[in-house]
């Protein structure tokens, strides 16, 4: 399943995402914002699995627990489209 992102989001590399519909800006970690940009440019949870998993010493389980935990977090902001 292919979750996404909200378009119109403005994501810099300085770890900020600006929500232009509402104003509100946002903080990621280095981490958060290398997933988002990965669900920017299509990716879906496998793939994202794929790449994260050679940077970072983590099982799929551990991946799926903290990318839920971060969908859950995108929903709460709004920041992914309504039929995401």
């Amino acid at each position: 399943m292919t979750t996404r992102i909200k378009s119109g989001l403005r994501i810099s590399d300085q770890e900020m995402v600006f929500d232009p519909s509402t104003g509100e800006s946002f903080t990621l970690n280095p981490t958060g914002l290398a997933i988002l940009k990965l669900m920017v440019e299509g990716a879906d949870e496998d793939r994202i699995f794929e790449i994260m998993s050679k940077d970072y010493q983590i099982t799929e389980a551990e991946f799926e627990r903290y990318f839920v935990d971060f969908i859950s977090v995108l929903k709460s902001c709004q920041l992914l489209e309504n039929d995401a």
